[in-house]
Parts: C-alpha cells; sequence; structure tokens
C-alpha cells in the first residue's frame, strides 16, 4: 500500500509541473491530430493510383492501418520522447535530484510513478485519434482485451527504454539525449506510415525480429483481421520477454544512478 502511497506522490508531483505550461494540452491534441490527417489524405492519394497488394493496406481499410500503428506508437513516443528521458536531468539541473532520492519514499516508486503522466498523455492522444479516424470513415475491430494487452506490453517494454536512459541521463546528460534519435528510428523500423512489406525481404526478416515491429503487427492482425489471441502469440511472447528485460535493466540503472547521486553526487 505504501509503493502506491509513494507512485502517487511522484505523480501529483509531475502533474503539477506539467499544468505550469498550458501549451502541453494544446499541443497534445494538434499533434496528433496533424499527424492523422496528413497520413491519411497521403495515402488515400497513393492507394487511389493504385499502389495494392503491400502487406495488410489497402484502399479500404488503409485508415484503420495507419490508426492502428498510431495510436500504439503514441504510447511509446511518450516514453522515449525528449520529456521523458530528460525528467531526472531536470531534477539535476534544478539541485533536487538529490533531495529526490534521499527522501523516505520507496525508491522503484520514483520510476513507475515518473510513467504515469506519459499514459495519461499517450492514453488522451490515442482518443483523439481515434475520434478523428471515426470522422474519416474507421472502423474498429479486434478484441479489446486484446488491443489492451497488447499496449501494455509494448508500453512497458519501451518504458523500460526511457527510464533507464533518464536514469543514464542524469549521471551522463548524452545519454537523455539519445532519446530523440532512439524514437525515431524505432518509429521508421516498426513501419508505422507504412507497411514493412514494400522493403526488401531481408530489411523486412530483420525488422520482424524487432519488438516495436511485432507490437505494429500485433496491433494491425487483431484490428484489421480480428486475429485470435492463439494467432497473436508468436508475437506476444517475444514482446513479454522484452518487457520484463527492459524492466529489469531500467531498475539497474535507477540502482546504478541512485549510488552514483547519493555517493559521489552526480
Amino acid at each position: 500500500m505504501r509503493f502506491l502511497e509513494d507512485i502517487l506522490i511522484v505523480f501529483r508531483r509531475d502533474l503539477k509541473e506539467y499544468y505550469r505550461w498550458k501549451l502541453h494540452l494544446v499541443f497534445d491534441v494538434l499533434f496528433p491530430l496533424l499527424d492523422v490527417i496528413l497520413f491519411t489524405l497521403v495515402w488515400g492519394s497513393i492507394l487511389g493510383g493504385g499502389f495494392q497488394g503491400y502487406g495488410m493496406m489497402t484502399k479500404e481499410n488503409y485508415i484503420g492501418f495507419l490508426l492502428s500503428g498510431m495510436v500504439l506508437w503514441t504510447f511509446v513516443r511518450h516514453c522515449i520522447g525528449g520529456e521523458f528521458t530528460h525528467i531526472f536531468v531536470e531534477e539535476k539541473h534544478r539541485r533536487t535530484i538529490q533531495y529526490l532520492l534521499a527522501s523516505p519514499i520507496n525508491r522503484i516508486s520514483i520510476p513507475y510513478g515518473k510513467s504515469i503522466m506519459p499514459i495519461l498523455r499517450a492514453t488522451f492522444n490515442s482518443v483523439v485519434l481515434i475520434l478523428v479516424g471515426l470522422t474519416l470513415g474507421f472502423v474498429f475491430g479486434g478484441n479489446i482485451f486484446l488491443i489492451i494487452l497488447i499496449i501494455s506490453l509494448t508500453f512497458l517494454t519501451f518504458s523500460g527504454v526511457g527510464l533507464t536512459l533518464a536514469a543514464l541521463g542524469a549521471w551522463r546528460e548524452d545519454f537523455a539525449d539519445m532519446g530523440w534519435l532512439i524514437s525515431y528510428s524505432l518509429e521508421i523500423s516498426a513501419g508505422i506510415y507504412f507497411p514493412i512489406d514494400i522493403l526488401p525481404a531481408n530489411i523486412k526478416n530483420i525488422l520482424m525480429s524487432f519488438p516495436q515491429t511485432q507490437a505494429v503487427q500485433a496491433m494491425r492482425m487483431l484490428v484489421i483481421q480480428n486475429a485470435s489471441l492463439v494467432q497473436l502469440l508468436p508475437f506476444l511472447l517475444p514482446l513479454i520477454f522484452s518487457s520484463a528485460i527492459m524492466i529489469i535493466i531500467a531498475l539497474f540503472a535507477f540502482k546504478f544512478v541512485e549510488r552514483k547521486a547519493i555517493l559521489v553526487g552526480i
């Protein structure tokens, strides 16, 4: 119980920081709105010109194809984007990180508490995307519980990546700055805005071994093809393994930085 209370303490602190800049809300609506309009217009024109036969994207379902990837990616983007990977860098610049680590709250509750705001912002972005998609003709498919499962496993995997970069960034700020590069690289390799089937077979096979690509493929199979749990298992099992590994790495990174901060300062 104390662990959950400590998580809420960290979250309330981040929430106050978020609302100090009211334009956060505007941008959290504007960016996903522009994304979905831009890419649906582009792919609507491309498919209207006869570009067919690659992967699951067709002229009839291309809105669902794009939205299924974009909704999932909002959670990843908030996990490894600049704001999240710089959370401890900001604490360091304010000279509050030592006080945070020396406070009586549970140490593990700090990274988990820091994860709540990205979840809420990603959920808000996803709602905006879906509402816009519905006006464009998006037809929702798939089991809602399986959708939540895929999103949860994806979030756990990449929140582990983000927390690792955030923790190491408090020690060496260059690690935090890598978040943007990693986010962009993962976004391209996952095939969010295009079917990876257009790539050469050897490159496609390599990309399909990455967790971000497996997560996007699983989401699209569910939303577009209404795949069952059995059909999704080849994608879900690697995600479960990846999420466990990345969370463990993040906790070790956090412990490493904690020792650095308390013993020698950072």
